[in-house]
């Protein structure tokens, strides 16, 4: 993947069309994992979709909010006092709903961007390319631009895709991250003995 660079005052990277599905794809899987570790969001979602009504006034009430199950998804919403179990448990139960649909809805944000907006979440097999964008390759290679005003967003969401693949795959340390790293490099250069998992 390119880095993003600054064009005509957007941010700018051209990306293959294997490289803005593989990300697009783990992205819909990381909103599957909230939906499911989350009580309720599907439908809070639903309700701020039909009735236009804020998420912090959805959802709300006296029971203790259960820490996710899945380690992943517990990276994406930890703990915000490990030291102080009820201030966290309170911390958890008003904040937690919301902040997973916020979190939903950039994740839904990187993949129309990515792969566009017909139903992005059911059908990334369909490029989506915009009307205008040059698709200049074998590789399906295009921009995909971003406005200023996106740019935080779109980073946060691939910032929650890097947290949940990093757990699937052990990634703790600068090590574990270098280990990973040398893997593909020579899985690259053919080394088909090469057994990419860490350890």
């Amino acid at each position: 993947m390119r880095p993003f660079e600054e064009v005509d005052g957007r941010f700018v990277a051209r990306l293959t069309r294997d490289e803005r599905l593989a990300i697009a794809q783990v992205a819909e899987q990381v909103v599957e994992l909230l939906e499911q570790e989350v009580d309720g969001l599907e439908e809070i979602a639903a309700a701020v979709a039909d009735d236009g009504l804020p998420s912090a006034l959805l959802g709300f009430d006296d029971t203790v909010v259960e820490a996710p199950t899945d380690p992943a998804v517990r990276r994406l919403l930890p703990n915000a006092a490990p030291t102080d179990q009820g201030v966290g448990e309170e911390f958890r139960r008003l904040t937690q709903t919301d902040l997973a649909l916020s979190k939903v809805g950039r994740l839904t944000a990187l993949c129309v961007a990515l792969v566009g907006d017909d139903d992005p979440l059911l059908d990334l097999e369909d490029d989506g390319a915009a009307d205008g964008v040059d698709v200049d390759d074998e590789l399906g290679s295009r921009d995909v631009a971003l406005e200023p005003a996106d740019a935080q967003s779109f980073a946060g969401a691939l910032t929650d895709v890097r947290l949940v693949l990093a757990e699937r795959l052990g990634i703790v340390t600068d090590d574990d991250s270098d280990r990973l790293s040398s893997a593909i490099e020579q899985a690259w250069q053919g080394r088909a003995d090469l057994d990419p998992r860490i350890e």
